[in-house]
């Protein structure tokens, strides 16, 4: 099995494991590793060879289409993040009878899960950034189910959860399956969230309703805003609010997002969504306030689904090279904080508020962050001279 350090949690090896000898069990800070059962493990092998981390990627190859903008409906652009692109394709999937795989909060807001929806008016649930690592459970193996009954498949999740889909479907092509993935900075604690969760129920003296992570209407600094069911609201930007402070300051990530293997140009999902960060300094005509889009077409399975819904879009095409300058995630992971293993040891220990004071971002960090970007920028311009 691939180190802790490596391992994406995707859970692909516990759910086509045929001996079911394997489980995912937390760690401390609530992140999901699979351990097997060394009594009932027959060595099949199957676990290693759905590994997506245990794979070389793909050749590289430049996206075969790039599209910047938003839906035109002004409601399904206020309930999204950006540009509210995902919702036109999941519309597009669930009208043509088919399921769309997403995440989604808990009813209690207490963590985060991927789940199916058959219904337009339950695609609610999935919009909206959601920064936790999803619980898979068992979606890939309902994912498989889907496509065997000939039904039109939509998966979104991360980099890394697609490239597990994909390994437990053998990589295997079915035309039914388009597959959707969102620009990762890196997964947060579960715990870390859940433990924030609880501080905030105290604060506001009530269970909490609803947890809109970027409340911010297209703007450049994310607003957390939770609501309780008393009426009570809790509204922080993110460089006052402790889990985004923790979060942002890289030092709560899971250890494999520090060196990410889901990076760069390799296929893994048939379309790319992201924010066009950066994107009033090449394309201003594109923004009007209220999110925009950033849309990679890597198949033409992706061109087609795009064609199917580009009429109901306000945007053009862009150029590459020009709209991935503000996307640095997609090529590159964060560097571990060399407080990482300290805040591990004290996440038990102490509240949120001296894990935050402790562990939070500060502005002397912004020089990290202004780093990160130079090491990007530099490793782009390398892969680049590659192509």
């Amino acid at each position: 099995m691939v180190s802790k350090t490596k391992c994406c949690g995707c859970s692909a090896c516990a759910q086509l494991c045929p001996q079911k000898c394997i489980i995912m069990r937390e760690d401390k800070l609530g992140f999901l590793y699979p351990e097997i059962n060394e009594n009932e493990c027959v060595n099949c092998g199957l676990c290693e060879k759905t590994c997506p981390v245990l794979h070389k990627p793909q050749k590289e190859q430049l996206p075969k289409k790039c599209w910047g903008g938003y839906a035109k409906s002004k409601k399904i652009r206020k309930e999204s993040s950006s540009g509210g692109i995902f919702t036109l394709f999941a519309e597009s999937i669930i009208n043509n009878g088919g399921v769309v795989f997403g995440a989604r909060l808990s009813t209690d807001r207490t963590a985060v899960f991927h789940d199916m929806v058959e219904s337009v008016d339950e695609l609610y649930l999935f919009r909206g950034s959601k920064y936790v690592q999803s619980n898979l459970n068992n979606c890939y193996t309902k994912v498989k189910e889907q496509l065997l009954l000939g039904r039109k498949v939509l998966f979104s999740g991360t980099p890394c959860q697609i490239d597990g889909l994909r390994f437990f479907l053998n990589n295997k092509f079915y035309p039914n399956l388009l597959t959707v993935e969102v620009i990762c900075h890196g997964t947060p604690s579960p715990k870390l969230y859940k433990k924030y969760i609880y501080y905030i129920e105290k604060k506001l003296n009530g269970t909490i309703n609803t947890v809109n992570f970027r409340d911010e209407n297209g703007g450049n600094i994310s607003i957390m805003n939770i609501e309780a069911h008393n009426g009570k609201e809790y509204r922080k930007k993110s460089t006052e609010d402790p889990y985004y402070r923790i979060f942002l300051n890289d030092t709560a990530l899971r250890e494999s997002c520090y060196q990410c293997p889901s990076k760069g140009l390799y296929y893994r999902a048939d379309v790319t969504l992201s924010d066009f960060w950066g994107v009033d300094n090449i394309y201003p005509e594109l923004n009007d306030g209220n999110g925009v889009s950033l849309v990679l077409l890597h198949t033409d399975k992706a061109v087609e689904s795009f064609g199917a819904i580009v009429d109901l879009c306000i945007g053009h095409e862009v150029d590459f090279d020009k709209a991935i300058t503000g996307n640095s995630a997609f090529f590159n992971s964060y560097p571990r904080n060399e407080l990482r293993d300290n805040f591990e040891e004290d996440f038990d220990k102490l509240s949120i508020e001296k894990l935050t004071k402790k562990y939070g971002l500060k502005k002397e960090n912004k020089t990290i962050k202004a780093a990160t970007h130079t090491l990007y920028k530099i490793y782009y311009s390398i892969t680049k001279n590659k192509r």
